[in-house]
């Protein structure tokens, strides 16, 4: 599931129309988070230390902000602003030298630049800021069009959370951006499409009592399929173990079963892994793909592929 945003970014225009996607899109992981985390964070320094009277920005956030593809900042200006910020002394900048120089941007994102009198105005210029950036006519392209769904469904939550903070007038401003935050964090944008279209995106799980000629499995590594890691719990493995309760042995069975059932009717089947090792990868392909070459007479091909100085690897059964 965690690749499904290269995946997305990978597939050509053409092929949109022809895709059906059955995950749901991670809010942190959209462009639409990052630019609501920036304003969240530009107001949290607004409330709290040297920024709190309003008059001054946060030197670095300024930086990671005119970054934003959403702001769309030329990179020869942002060279240039760079090199203004170089001379200035103090990690944080007077507001009235940036509005000055930066004025297209200041009228653009307020929000950004200007302090939030109080919780219930920062829910109004957000639910705005939003629904501007919804209406870009440039949101043709398929990522671009699941932004726009995400800042529907956050402009939908502000609404939400703004009825909730509208009981409680002395509310914070840190303590109603510590709640944005929270529920911003488990928030997906649910994708619909037509079932029947060519391409089908989906989890392992999504796969079961369906048939595919082609099958691209992504992420084919040890660790991944299956999982070798398991839920926290308090209850110590041997206790679960003792009184039947699930254990990690359960959940590779039903990767296994995943697996195995996605290859019933197959014609052929490439599966991607990443050999690369880091502190989050073995750099070992799943077990499951030995398994085939082992154990039946299926004829499999390895073919390995070096992308910007990492290499990949993919065997295709």
């Amino acid at each position: 599931e965690s690749l499904l945003v290269p995946i997305l970014q990978s597939i050509p225009e053409r092929l949109t129309e022809k895709l059906n996607i059955t995950m749901g899109y991670p809010m942190t992981e959209s462009l639409t988070y990052g630019m609501i985390e920036l304003i969240l964070a530009s107001q949290l320094s607004f409330a709290s230390g040297a920024s709190r009277s309003g008059e001054v920005i946060d030197h670095d956030l300024l930086i990671e902000f005119t970054g934003h593809p959403f702001v769309a900042f030329a990179a020869a200006k942002r060279l240039e602003l760079m090199k203004d910020l170089a001379g200035q002394p103090d990690s944080s900048l007077p507001l009235h030298w940036v509005t000055t120089l930066l004025p297209e941007l200041t009228g653009q994102f307020p929000v950004f630049f200007r302090k939030a009198p109080d919780v219930n105005a920062l829910m109004e210029e957000m639910q705005s800021l939003l629904l501007s950036l919804s209406r870009d006519p440039e949101a043709s392209r398929l990522h671009n069009l699941i932004e726009r769904t995400l800042m529907e469904n956050a402009m939908q939550t502000f609404r939400q959370l703004q009825q909730g903070f509208e009981a409680y007038p002395d509310l914070s401003m840190t303590l109603a951006i510590k709640l944005i935050r929270r529920q911003l964090l488990h928030m997906t944008a649910t994708l619909s499409g037509n079932p029947s279209s060519e391409i089908q995106v989906m989890g392992l799980l999504e796969s079961r009592n369906l048939n595919f000629d082609q099958i691209y499995l992504v992420g084919a590594n040890e660790g991944n399929l299956p999982a070798l890691s398991s839920a926290s719990s308090f209850i110590p493995y041997n206790l679960r173990r003792a009184y039947g309760l699930p254990v990690i042995e359960n959940q590779q069975a039903l990767s296994a079963y995943l697996f195995y059932r996605l290859l019933h009717h197959f014609e052929h089947l490439h599966m991607i892994y990443n050999a690369g090792v880091d502190n989050e990868n073995a750099g070992d392909v799943s077990r499951f793909a030995r398994q085939i070459r082992h154990e039946s007479n299926l004829p499999v091909r390895e073919r390995s592929v070096l992308l910007r100085g990492h290499t990949g690897s993919a065997s295709q059964q």
